[in-house]
This record gives C-alpha cells, sequence and structure tokens, in this order.
C-alpha cells in the first residue's frame, strides 16, 4: 500500500465579481425603462346588426382594438353576422393605459353608394387594474357592444409590466453565473480523475496476485449490486480472498504497532533503576557534595560508588527516553 496518501480538496464555490445590484446600478438610467404590454386575441363576434340593405346582402365585418395612440385591426369577414377571427395582436406603449376600446366596423370599401364604413358596435374594457400583479393577469370573456340593439365580441387579453433594460440585465447576470456553476462543474470532474489516479495508484503497489482479486471482487460486487445473477462458490471464494488479503494488511500493520511497544516496554524494563541502585545514587550525590565543600579526601570506596553512580546517571536518561518513544507509539494507536 503507499505510504501516505493526500486528501482531494473539494473544488471552491466560484465567487463572481459582481452582484446583480451592482449590474442594475450600471444600468441605472435604462433599467427605469417601463413598457405596459398588451397581447390581445380577437376571438370572435356574435349577433351583429346588420347595416347593408338589399336581397342577400349582410354586412362584411372587421374590428379595430385601439390602446392609448396605437391601433390595429382584424381582417374583414365577407358576409358575415358571427364572424371569428382569432387574431392576435400586441401592444408596447411607455404609459399605462387605463382602458382599451375595441370597435367593430362594416367594410363597405366595395360599396359605390357609401363614402365610410359603418359602425356595428364598440365597447371598453378597463385593463388599468390588470398591471398591478407582479406577472400581470389575464381576462377573457364576452363583452356586449353598445350603442347598437345586439352584438357581442369573444376577447382573451393578458396585461403584463415590462422592463427590457432589467430584463436583459438580469439574463445577463445569470449567464455569468451559469458560466460561474460550469467551472465548479469541471473543477469537481478534475477531482474525481486525480482521486480515481490516486486509488489506481494504490491498487498498482499490491502485488499482481492481489491485484488481479481486488479487480475480480470489484465485478462480482457490481454483479451482485445488479441483481444480474446469484453468486457461485468459486466467485464467492475470491470474494473471501478479498477481505482476507484486507484483514492481512491490518493485521499487519496492528503487528507492527505491538513490535514497536514491545521494545520500548523491554527498553523500560531494562533501564529503570532497582532500590539498591537509587541508593547508591543518593550516596553518590552525598559524596560529590563533601567534595565540593572541600571535606576530607573521599576514600577509594567513596570515588568507586561516585563511578557508579555516573553509569547509573546515563541508565536513567536512557529510561528516560525509553518512556518518550512509548508515549510516541500509544499515538499511533
Amino acid at each position: 500500500m503507499p505510504a501516505t496518501f493526500r486528501r482531494i480538496a473539494r473544488p471552491d464555490a466560484v465567487v463572481l465579481e459582481t452582484s446583480l445590484d451592482t449590474e442594475l446600478e450600471k444600468a441605472v438610467d435604462g433599467g427605469k425603462l417601463t413598457l405596459y404590454f398588451i397581447h390581445l386575441v380577437v376571438i370572435k363576434a356574435s349577433n351583429l346588426i346588420n347595416s347593408d340593405v338589399g336581397f342577400n346582402n349582410t354586412s362584411d365585418p372587421y374590428c379595430v382594438v385601439t390602446v392609448g395612440e396605437i391601433s390595429d385591426r382584424t381582417e374583414v369577414i365577407s358576409n358575415d353576422l358571427n364572424p371569428t377571427w382569432n387574431e392576435k395582436m400586441s401592444f408596447f406603449v411607455p404609459k399605462k393605459p387605463e382602458f382599451l376600446t375595441i370597435c367593430v366596423f362594416d367594410d363597405d370599401s366595395k360599396n359605390t353608394f357609401s363614402s365610410k364604413d359603418d359602425e356595428l358596435g364598440s365597447v371598453k374594457l378597463e385593463i388599468g387594474d390588470h398591471f398591478a400583479k407582479t406577472n400581470g393577469s389575464s381576462y377573457e370573456g364576452e363583452l356586449q357592444l353598445e350603442n347598437v340593439k345586439t352584438g357581442s365580441i369573444f376577447i382573451k387579453v393578458t396585461c403584463q409590466v415590462m422592463k427590457p433594460i432589467e430584463t436583459e440585465v438580469k439574463l445577463g447576470f445569470s449567464k455569468l453565473q451559469l458560466e460561474g456553476k460550469e467551472q465548479e462543474r469541471e473543477a469537481t470532474v478534475r477531482a474525481l480523475d486525480e482521486s480515481e489516479q490516486l486509488r489506481e495508484d494504490a491498487i498498482n503497489e499490491l502485488g499482481a496476485k492481489e491485484q488481479e482479486v481486488i479487480r475480480t471482487a470489484e465485478e462480482l460486487a457490481e454483479k451482485q449490486r445488479c441483481h444480474q445473477t446469484e453468486l457461485t462458490a468459486k466467485e464467492k471464494n475470491i470474494l473471501d480472498q478479498a477481505d482476507i488479503i484486507e484483514e492481512k494488511i491490518q493485521k499487519y500493520e496492528e503487528a507492527q504497532v505491538a513490535l514497536l511497544e514491545t521494545e520500548a516496554k523491554k527498553k523500560e524494563a531494562e533501564t529503570k533503576l532497582t532500590a539498591a541502585e537509587e541508593k547508591i545514587l543518593e550516596k553518590a550525590q552525598e559524596l560529590a557534595r563533601k567534595e565540593v565543600e572541600n571535606a576530607e579526601a573521599l576514600t577509594a570506596k567513596e570515588q568507586q560508588i561516585l563511578a557508579a553512580a555516573d553509569a547509573l546517571e546515563e541508565k536513567e536518561l536512557a529510561h528516560e527516553d525509553a518512556r518518550k518513544r512509548m508515549a510516541q507509539i500509544e499515538g499511533l494507536k
């Protein structure tokens, strides 16, 4: 197994150099631009009055929709008092409109006796309150035409406040955030690749036979996870061998620590002073004090005691080293 392993650090999150508030402040003038968006579908009309005269001659209706100073119109439906248009219109105005107006006319462009198109009714729809909600709101229904005896029109309208510059800034900031996430993803992939390489390096340090057992064990474990088939007795034996190898590695490490501990204890026992040796050491210290104080000359036997004391001091130092070594071994457990 490799002697040392280094931890693969989790990639740091990418921190943007700007914020959404900062980007909006940069567009302080344009960011305040507000547009009011009205999307209208003119679906159909029913029971319109007939403003044309003559046998088998009926109105040719079309609608004109006005929002503020902007107008749009539908196609003309010939000879039909219940026309269906299903036409879509969109309006962008800088000032919030309080209402929109729908007028239905009879197209008389082909009538040489008429100078203008006849009105078949009109209606105003209040829309100012529809802009109050953040995401806007819609209305769909039938409106009765006014100033005529009969006639109604069916519409669907959606109103929404839009800030195009602010929206563009937000989209740009979202793009920066996505780019940051992509950088984080790429860093994570690199870290995973590096982690896999370290694992391969560790496996390469096993013996060839042990590597083969590990590879086979991984294949069998995957096979078992996928519930492809029941393992055979031989395959189970290989898995057991893989466990034995792992246990073998663990026991080897434990044996190494135990050996160090035994040697340290032996060293500690060999260097520990006996009671007699401690008395000799005390006597030597007394003689040393006597010599320093210029007492009468030491006898030959006293000089021998001093020499023995020196040896015991060396032994005591060795014992202290052994105790420190024992403490280090305890830390390895």
